[in-house]
């Protein structure tokens, strides 16, 4: 019970971010929530963070009805997950993603000076740029 496991708890309104329509209206409705009877509750910490968890899950399950266990990506493991993700997003070590991120580098072109090295432009194996490996997913550049 989380009253257990801080002693004391004190709920206190501050109001903020003034003239604000949604932040007016849920300021209004914390208030209104704050004067209503609080029901006790046994549950633990643990079983609170459960039922949050499932009803989560069940919501993102109806407002992503396309999603389908079977299709293989969902089938491997996060390990095999990340390097697609990277290529799809284009988050990755690529000097387009590193130079505009970060500002690592000297620029988002490739070596050659070519165009911005990019997903596209590895997987095409455009003519100037080829992958020197997985882990950098071909930050290397032959003119």
């Amino acid at each position: 019970m989380l009253m257990a496991r801080v002693g004391e708890l004190t709920l206190q309104w501050i109001p903020g971010h003034s003239n604000i329509e949604g932040n007016e209206r849920a300021d209004n409705l914390a208030k209104l929530g704050s004067g209503l009877d609080q029901e006790e509750t046994t549950l633990t910490y643990q079983e609170a963070k459960t039922m949050i968890k499932v009803a989560a899950g069940e919501r993102w399950k109806k407002s992503h009805e396309d999603f389908n266990k079977k299709v293989y990506i969902y089938k491997l493991d996060r390990k095999e997950q990340t390097p697609l993700f990277r290529l799809r997003t284009g988050h990755n070590k690529l000097a387009k993603h590193m130079f505009k991120t970060f500002r690592i580098g000297e620029s988002e072109m490739c070596k050659c000076g070519h165009s911005a090295e990019t997903t596209l432009l590895i997987s095409t194996r455009n003519a100037c740029c080829i992958k020197k490996s997985e882990k950098n997913l071909g930050t290397h550049c032959r003119a």
